[in-house]
């Protein structure tokens, strides 16, 4: 995932010991993505591997509502992998005030 996507320049950002822990996943990837106009989009990618049937232990579903976050939209999304492959993801659009610096 590039850092740079047209106006958007992205800085990778990391969550505490305490909730890698709790999310389990086998890959992520959480980046802030800044616009040239000062608007900022937090993006988080939660991989979850084969042996758990790709289905995690702590869904986004029932963590941001309970952090206080407002789940705005759930969209499933089609994405064609460089192999010619396509996966269906869970593109989830939720809000919480001003992002955190």
């Amino acid at each position: 995932m590039p850092l740079t996507l047209g106006p958007w320049t992205g800085e990778t950002r990391y969550f505490s010991d305490e909730i890698y822990k709790e999310l389990r996943e086998d890959d992520n990837l959480f980046r802030i993505y800044t616009h040239t106009d000062g608007t900022k989009v937090g993006l988080y990618i939660g991989y979850y591997g084969t042996e758990r049937g790709g289905h995690p232990d702590h869904v986004p579903t029932g963590c941001y509502p309970g952090s206080g976050w407002g789940s705005e939209e759930i969209v499933p999304l089609s994405v064609q992998l460089r192999d010619g492959r396509s996966i269906v993801v869970s593109n989830l659009f939720a809000t919480k005030g001003a992002l955190a610096e």
